[in-house]
């Protein structure tokens, strides 16, 4: 079976899609936002900054791999 013989994404996997990119776009920002406005006059409570890395490199990152994967899984060849 080739891929142009499968039929497209069920509603239920597009809607999956869509919840998961809308999700991962409102907590991405949240954190962005939260990491580049985190400045604190204060040295006690502070976000370090391998933590603001963190919060701004790396949730976006690990939901845009997440997507990758949920598409992979998605549109893999199955030849059951």
């Amino acid at each position: 079976m080739s891929y142009g013989d499968r039929p497209g994404l069920s509603f239920w996997q597009r809607a999956g899609c869509v919840l998961y990119a809308v999700v991962g776009g409102l907590v991405s920002a949240y954190f962005m936002l939260a990491a580049s406005l985190g400045d604190c006059p204060e040295t006690t409570n502070c976000i370090s900054e391998t933590g603001r890395a963190v919060m701004f490199y790396g949730v976006p990152t690990v939901f845009f791999s997440g997507g990758l994967l949920i598409s992979w899984l998605f549109k893999r060849h199955n030849d059951r």
